[in-house]
């Protein structure tokens, strides 16, 4: 998210689990998996929720884009 000193993945990973795994989180337990202080967690959460309200074409692409990366079968490497 903008001006974020969080990496991108940590967003993308909380977005993926929130959209896709239908995964209710509470500030708490976004804490705890991204390890990252409560306040910090509870911030992500608000500005996700932000994100789909004021830009929901974004939101849309952007789930749309990880349920495509989800559902790709898996490269075999030698």
């Amino acid at each position: 998210m903008h001006r974020s000193r969080l990496p991108v993945s940590a967003w993308v990973k909380l977005f993926y689990a929130i959209q896709i795994r239908n995964q209710s989180l509470t500030a708490s337990q976004v804490s705890r998996r991204f390890s990252v202080a409560y306040l910090t967690a509870k911030s992500m959460l608000k500005r996700i929720d932000a994100m789909k309200q004021e830009m929901p074409d974004m939101a849309m692409r952007l789930e749309q884009q990880l349920r495509d990366l989800a559902n790709k079968p898996a490269v075999e490497s030698r």
